[in-house]
């Protein structure tokens, strides 16, 4: 096992720093610094892996996947989508011109003042600024992907299906083109809601709680979960004692703000100004709103009538989740958590393509765990891919519109699947458990 270990990092050595010497901009310490970046990250996962795996076959094979998926990774980093060019780069520089870190007492950005401390950290690094940003999403697909097996060995004593949930994860298409072509951080708050899942599922309430609201300090778009935090709360797997480290947390992550002068207002109001950023119905996402006649239907009508179809969507699966009297054993958990992050993208106004990022890697993970549920996977990844090509690559369209009638079906029936799936499995479980210690 040593011996395949070493081969294995020996071997991705020169593909690395042949591609790393291709890459556009080669100034100051970029390319000696993503080397060693990757390299750092290889280390770290073939030492984890030699820990836990006893055979030498699934450590080769986890080696030779995470050298290909990480070559694949970097071969787009010159890659600039238009969020980079028109809002990264440009919060970079006025964050780097302001001072650094004691220029977020004002927003740079619509992003939370966590993902700006990370953006001011990142101007002390002689890098450039896009490598700079997909490194940063990199770090924590590797990290998901950690956390996405983590949550797979709790469903399986299988190495393999270990082995293969990390390198599914981390090789995710949507997953690589989010944060290495498109130079976005969905992977960020993705890794804290599979950390919650993961702690809550382990009875560690209050670091479940804790990793929660630091997914809301990322990205507002984790309160997606929100109506699984409520059902673990319901079937005694939280308190409300335990609840209150969400807002704790996520004040946590606000005091470096507060302390290089962002005013607490700010802080407390942080997302206000996403409510209603864009006045569309959808944004580039297959959903509810595709089969709606276009035209015919103003805005101001469709945002609160979304809002209310929404709730009453979800309400209605919560509240038919929590009158089963039945045990929720792991795919329980694993389906609901699925279907609430699938339900809310699918009948919220507003929405954008990349906030169905959650549920492309949930349903990974439960198609590693339930292999019959493949075809789950294949639905979502094929949508999204066509979401996302038509974003990066409008010249070079792949598949089918985002405007065509034809995908939100795909979305659907496998929420229409998820629902028949938990109530097969409700009816046919145990009695309830008890409450966390």
């Amino acid at each position: 096992m040593p011996l395949t270990g070493i081969l294995g990092l020996a071997a991705s050595i020169p593909f690395i720093l042949r591609l790393v010497s291709a890459l556009d901009y080669r100034e100051a310490a970029t390319a000696p610094l993503i080397f060693v970046f990757f390299l750092l990250a290889h280390l770290g996962i073939f030492f984890y892996a030699y820990k836990r795996l006893r055979s030498a076959a699934l450590f080769g094979a986890l080696a030779a996947g995470v050298l290909l998926i990480s070559l694949l990774r970097l071969y787009w980093f010159d890659f600039q989508s238009l969020d980079y060019k028109n809002a990264l780069a440009y919060w970079y520089y006025v964050i780097d011109t302001g001072g650094g870190l004691f220029s977020i007492r004002e927003p740079k950005s619509n992003y939370n003042s966590l993902y700006e401390m990370l953006i001011a950290f990142m101007t002390y690094v002689p890098i450039f600024k896009l490598y700079g940003f997909k490194l940063l999403s990199v770090f924590f697909d590797i990290l998901m992907a950690f956390f996405a097996q983590e949550l797979i060995a709790r469903r399986t004593d299988s190495q393999g299906a270990r082995v293969l949930g990390f390198l599914l994860i981390y090789g995710l298409p949507s997953a690589a083109a989010n944060s290495a072509v498109w130079g976005q951080c969905d992977s960020i708050y993705t890794c804290f809601l599979l950390a919650f899942i993961l702690y809550t599922l382990d009875q560690k309430p209050k670091r479940a709680c804790a990793v929660f609201g630091i997914a809301i300090a990322f990205k507002l778009q984790a309160v997606f979960l929100f109506p699984l935090v409520f059902l673990f709360w319901g079937k005694r797997r939280l308190r409300l004692s335990h609840m209150a480290w969400i807002p704790a947390a996520y004040l946590a992550t606000q005091v470096p703000a507060l302390v290089c002068g962002m005013p607490i207002h700010r802080v407390v109001t942080a997302y206000m100004g996403q409510v209603n950023l864009y006045q569309n119905v959808r944004l580039n996402i297959p959903n509810i709103y595709n089969w709606l006649p276009q035209g015919t239907l103003t805005f101001d009508f469709l945002n609160p009538f979304g809002l209310l179809l929404a709730f009453a969507v979800i309400a209605a699966i919560w509240t038919g989740l929590m009158l089963s009297k039945k045990n929720f054993d792991y795919d329980c958990w694993l389906e609901a958590a699925l279907l609430f992050a699938l339900a809310a993208p699918f009948f919220l106004p507003q929405m954008h393509e990349r906030y169905t990022y959650p549920s492309d890697i949930l349903v990974m993970i439960l198609a590693v765990t339930q292999p019959r549920k493949m075809y789950m996977a294949a639905f979502l990844q094929f949508t999204t891919l066509c979401t996302y090509s038509a974003y990066l690559f409008p010249d070079y369209r792949l598949f089918v519109s985002p405007d065509d009638k034809m995908l939100p079906w795909l979305t659907l029936m496998v929420i229409i699947q998820l629902t028949v799936s938990l109530h097969t499995r409700l009816s046919k479980g145990m009695d309830s458990g008890t409450s966390p210690e």
